[in-house]
């Protein structure tokens, strides 16, 4: 009964930990779980998370007790035709091999490695693309005053703006995160309001200070389409400033081959020179 168990355990644990394996590799970032209020199958980042860590300690602890229970077997695994216990086998000494060069291969970018943590990367900016990023990390839980102070917007505007906009929001100490969940909103939906309202005619005015967190992983294109801005013209603003720059490049690799930090990029973006 115990093996029985044991084993069993351990699959059924395995498979949560790989389904939920499959879902982390896809979901957003959680700055961008977080401003969307993504979820998949009704669960949201931080469900997902916990399900993660919690079926892969189960799966250890399936693993150890399996280990424990078969021990004889498992040694016989290492020994060689005479019976003698050999260490290392080549079947050992393959697994462990092949195990340290995939953990090694994660942390210097060695391919094939280096092209699924890539594509993994991909999937989030394409996430973010979707979702949207926030102006400052967890800016949901910043109350209306000082995301407003953040944004240099009138927390009193805003807050009136909100309301026209047949929102109940108590006060301006409320936290965007709490104003979204009362109107079954997302905080990105009044992100969009308030901005909107405040700085209708200006896309450019519109944006953060400084620029929002995973900005310069993303295409200029996805920028511009994010924060409904001109493409044409913020490529006139970049050329004006001596900056060539495509449609497709990332702002982080756009700001590298011109010898410039991305915050510099983003500044000659929103700065009205050139617009």
């Amino acid at each position: 009964m115990l093996r029985k168990t044991t084993s069993l355990t351990g699959l059924f644990s395995f498979a949560a930990l790989s389904a939920t394996s499959v879902v982390l590799y896809f979901e957003p970032h959680g700055r961008v779980a977080y401003w969307s209020n993504w979820t998949f199958l009704g669960l949201g980042k931080n469900d997902w998370d916990a399900m993660h860590l919690a079926s892969g300690v189960l799966f250890v602890i399936s693993c150890l007790a399996h280990i424990w229970l078969n021990w004889r077997p498992i040694t016989a695994y290492l020994k060689d035709r005479t019976r003698r216990l050999v260490v290392f086998t080549p079947a050992m000494c393959l697994g462990l091999g092949l195990t340290a060069f995939f953990c090694l291969a994660a942390v210097r970018g060695w391919p094939p490695v280096s092209q699924i943590l890539e594509f993994n990367e991909y999937l989030k900016d394409l996430q973010a693309a979707v979702h949207g990023n926030p102006p400052y990390g967890h800016a949901e839980l910043s109350t209306l005053k000082a995301y407003c102070g953040y944004l240099d917007l009138d927390p009193a505007l805003a807050l009136d703006a909100l309301i026209k906009a047949g929102l109940r929001v108590d006060s301006e100490g409320s936290t965007i995160l709490a104003i979204a969940r009362a109107n079954a909103a997302t905080p990105q939906n009044i992100h969009e309001i308030v901005t909107l309202a405040l700085r209708p005619d200006d896309p450019f005015a519109a944006l953060p200070p400084r620029p929002p967190e995973g900005t310069g992983r993303m295409r200029l294109a996805d920028f511009c389409a994010q924060h409904g801005l001109p493409l044409d013209k913020v490529l006139d603003r970049l050329s004006a400033a001596g900056i060539r720059a495509e449609a497709g490049m990332r702002l982080k690799d756009l700001a590298a081959a011109h010898g410039v930090e991305p915050a510099k990029i983003y500044a000659l973006i929103r700065s009205k020179a050139g617009g």
